[in-house]
């Protein structure tokens, strides 16, 4: 798939309301590298609007500036933590980004 293709079956306001967004509120992010370092987006706010079932403005302002072989995405669904970006995956350890599944105590 083209990076245009895969962004309209993604953020595709129609399939919306199909999907199970009352579970996955609780934050988005992106994470991709450029040429010298990773870059990330992250939020606490829904990936989809609530009240209209559009994508979020800076998910998808993220999505069309990440240009790379290699791109990470999260839909949070939160079991842990507050509501907010630094909950929000990827995170970065230096030059890199990761995400993981579950919590991590501290």
């Amino acid at each position: 798939l083209t990076p245009r293709a895969t962004e309209a079956r993604l953020f595709d306001a129609r399939t919306a309301a199909q999907r199970n967004h009352e579970m996955n509120m609780d934050g988005f992010g992106l994470g991709w590298w450029n040429e010298t370092s990773p870059r990330r987006c992250r939020s606490g706010e829904p990936a989809v609007l609530p009240a209209t079932h559009e994508p979020h403005p800076e998910m998808l302002a993220a999505a069309s500036h990440a240009r790379s072989k290699v791109v990470l995405a999260h839909i949070r669904a939160a079991t842990d933590g507050d509501r907010s970006a630094a909950n929000s995956h990827p995170f970065q350890f230096g030059p890199l980004l990761f995400m993981h599944n579950g919590g991590v105590p501290d």
